[in-house]
């Protein structure tokens, strides 16, 4: 796509087959030029790289603008143009948001298991530090041996870090400190968005938070599930056990769930 003067929309008018001389046409503009204050403020057009400019065209702006800007009569045939560009060009999409959402896995990952061998923790460990530090070299991880008292994922010890940072600015200068994290974090957050307008499926933080919470408060002390000997060792009541059974079947529901990345589902 070339770069398009300030307020020239011509690109857009031809896509959504929109005559410039119409009512049409200036009433689209105020519409592209609030939606480009809103999601890219302070930008010309054709100062955003391609990938967000044909976000922005292909997909910020479709549903208003076949709605309300394009004849009845064009809408199947523009509808049509539109969907099989996303089409062709759907894998260039999923591959900037796959790249945002690997790093995203890596963030929300529990590095830590306690039935563990030491070499074991090690290697877990590494993996742990290097997603923190892709993500933000400024952090300073935990020591491994902090690391094992204390196993937050690395979101965790990156949200901390920059809260703390935050903390230290004065309150005028923190329009000028914005780190390149805190900015990732926005894009992540504004890609997850485009994917789940493109795929139709949604991700369920919520499910994120639940399955992390449960596995993370779970005894590491208890990893294992208890057998019939135990019960009888300990005189633990049927009650007591069947609980027990099934919180370690909710424990390695979480874990494979956590293990698979399985957070995303149907938009109903």
């Amino acid at each position: 796509m070339s770069d398009k003067p300030r307020n020239d929309f011509t690109e857009i008018f031809d896509l959504y087959e929109i005559r410039k001389d119409t009512s049409a046409a200036a009433n689209a503009s105020e519409f592209i030029r609030r939606q480009l204050d809103k999601y890219h403020k302070g930008k010309k057009l054709s100062e955003l790289t391609d990938f967000e400019r044909e976000i922005f065209i292909y997909i910020t702006i479709r549903d208003k603008m076949l709605e309300k800007y394009v004849n009845s009569k064009k809408r199947p045939k523009v509808r049509n143009k539109i969907n099989a560009y996303l089409s062709a060009h759907l894998t260039n999409y999923k591959k900037e948001i796959d790249n945002k959402q690997t790093l995203n896995d890596r963030l929300f990952k529990q590095y830590f298991f306690a039935d563990s061998t030491d070499e074991e923790l090690k290697e877990q460990y590494l993996l742990f530090k290097s997603a923190i530090t892709d993500f933000n070299p400024s952090v300073v991880p935990p020591t491994f041996e902090e690391w094992k008292n204390v196993h937050y994922i690395p979101y965790f010890y990156i949200m901390d870090f920059e809260n703390n940072k935050m903390n230290n600015i004065p309150s005028d200068d923190y329009e000028t400190h914005i780190t390149t994290s805190m900015l990732d974090h926005y894009i992540l957050y504004a890609l997850v968005k485009q994917f789940e307008s493109i795929t139709e499926k949604r991700l369920n933080i919520a499910l994120i938070k639940e399955a992390y919470e449960y596995v993370s408060n779970f005894p590491s002390d208890f990893y294992d599930m208890p057998s019939k000997d135990y019960k009888q060792k300990f005189n633990i009541s049927d009650d007591d056990y069947n609980s027990m059974i099934l919180d370690y079947v909710l424990l390695e529901k979480y874990q494979t769930i956590l293990r698979n990345y399985d957070f995303f589902e149907p938009i109903n």
